[in-house]
């Protein structure tokens, strides 16, 4: 299983940092570029994260996608995703 998050804060690291440590089964975390610091931190602290730009790749790619972004963020971007 493969899972994205668009959208890289506090709360997606949580979640990714939670996941990670936790005995569920994934295949690969792909985050957004979003928050730079915040995804680098994250793709060195565990070995199946890996760095996306664009998100439309990440919609395209994982089983799962977590929409981790503000109601404005959100409302100015969700009709770009083609599911």
């Amino acid at each position: 299983m493969k899972i994205g998050f668009i959208g890289t804060g506090k709360i997606t690291s949580s979640v990714v940092t939670g996941i990670s440590k936790s005995s569920i089964k994934y295949k690969k975390i792909i985050i957004s570029s979003r928050n730079k610091i915040v995804s680098r931190n994250l793709k060195n602290s565990f070995k199946k994260i890996s760095i996306e730009k664009n998100n439309q790749k990440i919609v395209d790619e994982c089983d799962w996608v977590f929409l981790s972004v503000t109601p404005i963020v959100g409302k100015k971007n969700y009709k770009r995703f083609k599911i």
